[in-house]
């Protein structure tokens, strides 16, 4: 496996944020994800890893926290192997602010298209210990063009 991977970072709701995320296998449960997006100036938008699907549901709760994105870039390192993000259904969502959590401004899909949703309280990668794992969908969001806010990755 290439120690890298690249996946496009789709707009929402016409926000105009759109760019790149690369996936960078550190080590055998690191990752470094770097989001690369167009942003307008000044702009502090929170971004989190979610259990779901850019173009459906995706759990209120984050399960790993990134750098905001500033100067339309964000770039942390996260507990996770890149397998775990490909194959169980993992979102980024850049949200429109701090104030503003509950609008996703861009999402990119880091799972193939038939990654494993989890659900119910037992769900395997739950967001947070003993919370439940029901996915919600994204209200405020619309797919991008073509109906996905982010295509899922293609495959090598």
């Amino acid at each position: 496996m290439d120690p890298s991977r690249s996946v496009p970072v789709g707009e929402r709701d016409g926000s105009g944020i759109v760019g790149t995320l690369i996936m960078t296998q550190l080590g055998e449960h690191r990752t470094r994800i770097e989001i690369k997006v167009s942003q307008p100036a000044g702009a502090d938008m929170p971004a989190h890893v979610h259990l779901g699907q850019c173009n459906g549901d995706v759990t209120p709760q984050p399960k790993y926290p990134l750098a905001n994105v500033q100067d339309g870039r964000s770039v942390t390192e996260i507990p996770v192997a890149v397998p775990e993000l490909e194959t169980i259904a993992h979102v980024v969502n850049i949200h429109k602010s701090n104030e503003e959590l509950n609008v996703v401004v861009a999402c990119s899909q880091l799972s193939w298209s038939h990654a494993i949703i989890p659900t119910g309280p037992d769900a395997v990668g739950s967001a947070v210990p003993g919370a439940s794992g029901a996915m919600h969908s994204m209200h405020g969001s619309s797919p991008a063009p073509g109906g996905a806010a982010s295509p899922a990755p293609s495959q090598p």
